[in-house]
């Protein structure tokens, strides 16, 4: 049961740093190779994130995406 849950701390830790690296570069270089890769691995991960978002916040129309800081918390 240890190994599990240090597995799982492992990946949290990994995709936490992948989100990072993901939002930093939609802001500085969104059209390169590693964002669209990065893109690849981070997105099936945000995906409920942005239903979530979208439900709660989506009549406020806000103009930057939330999902990333709800899948970090």
């Amino acid at each position: 049961m240890y190994y599990l849950f240090q597995t799982l701390s492992i990946f949290l830790q990994v995709m936490n740093g992948a989100l990072f690296i993901y939002v930093i570069l939609s802001w500085i270089a969104p059209r390169t190779q590693i964002y669209y890769l990065l893109g690849r691995f981070v997105e099936p991960f945000l995906r409920p994130f942005r239903v979530l978002t979208n439900r709660l916040l989506g009549r406020f129309a806000l103009p930057i995406d939330l999902s990333v800081f709800f899948a970090i918390i």
